[in-house]
């Protein structure tokens, strides 16, 4: 199945003085309107949705019982998305993001699991803050592991952890938050609130942001790393381009390096990444390394290829 989520921007309604009701409820997106929805009495049969091939757009029906749940769910539950699919569905739903983020741990006690997911919740907010977006929805919530369990598989020793999508597209992070060896503070309940401690629950959710935005890992990392030490707070900020200055060319993280060195700093960093949402979102679509290379040069004033060439991410 084949499906396309599109976040609404605004909305429009019409009443319908012959039928008494609702008329026409339209749906906006960035791109233009999303959905035409109609309404039809309660004892009418309720017609199959008008789906464009390339998902874009729908006309749709539902009963007039369903109009101030529709409005009420625009008004005040925001983001809205609207999900087409090409199994002929439309549905109307709450967009979950970041901050509704699910920590799970088969071996916690509640109040250590309360305490870390307070500490995630606030790191996610100072996320998307500092983006300038949320993690695509079709994503969200994305469930944090804190110990080996049917989804992360049992801790072996210097496991790090990671991002994954699940089988219905859901981003999963595995921490091993309570094997991990080598964790900075030890995993208390005073210690797992604190934003010091979302260093890696940042890096990974980082992932999760680039999906469907930019997909290559020797982009992604880097950033990923950036962000992670602004939002925790690593000592030595607020820039960081100290870390990445020895950074060898065959390492991951290279491209800050030559980044820095054109003039990269957090704070154009984090206009680089609400730059990419924008021009993904605009695309429909993940941006390729060029396009992504543009971005940068646009937002640092200076041609950014070069740094891609030699990170060996660009020919």
């Amino acid at each position: 199945m084949a499906f396309k989520a599109h976040g609404v921007r605004s909305y429009q309604y019409s009443f319908d003085a012959r039928a008494g009701g609702p008329g026409r409820l339209l749906v906006f997106g960035d791109q233009g309107r999303i959905a035409e929805i109609g309404f039809v009495g309660e004892a009418s049969p309720v017609p199959q949705p008008v789906i464009a091939a390339d998902l874009n757009t729908a006309t749709v029906w539902f009963k007039r019982s369903a109009f101030p749940v529709l409005v009420d769910l625009l008004r005040n539950h925001r983001p809205v998305q609207v999900t087409i699919d090409d199994e002929g569905h439309v549905d109307v739903l709450r967009a979950h993001g970041l901050v509704d983020s699910i920590v799970v741990c088969s071996t916690c006690n509640s109040a250590l699991v309360a305490a870390k997911t307070n500490g995630i919740h606030e790191a996610m907010r100072r996320l998307i803050a500092y983006c300038g977006a949320d993690a695509p929805a079709a994503i969200c919530p994305i469930t944090f592991h804190l110990d080996g369990d049917g989804a992360c598989g049992p801790y072996e020793s210097g496991d790090t952890g990671g991002f994954s999508l699940d089988a219905q597209g859901r981003g999963q992070i595995c921490l091993f938050d309570v094997e991990k060896e080598n964790r900075a503070l030890p995993f208390t309940v005073a210690n797992a609130h604190l934003i010091e401690d979302q260093l890696l629950a940042v890096h990974e959710a980082m992932h999760g942001w680039f999906v469907g935005r930019q997909q290559t890992y020797r982009i992604q990392e880097p950033f990923c790393k950036l962000v992670s030490f602004v939002i925790a707070e690593m000592p030595g900020g607020p820039e960081y381009c100290w870390w990445f200055s020895a950074t060898p060319d065959d390492h991951p993280d290279v491209l800050m390096k030559y980044l820095c060195q054109i003039g990269m700093t957090t704070a154009l960093a984090a206009r680089v990444l609400a730059e990419t949402a924008r021009a993904a979102a605009a695309k429909g679509g993940a941006l390729t390394e060029l396009e992504f290379a543009d971005v940068v040069t646009m937002v640092i004033g200076q041609d950014a290829v070069p740094a891609f060439q030699s990170a060996g991410i660009l020919p």
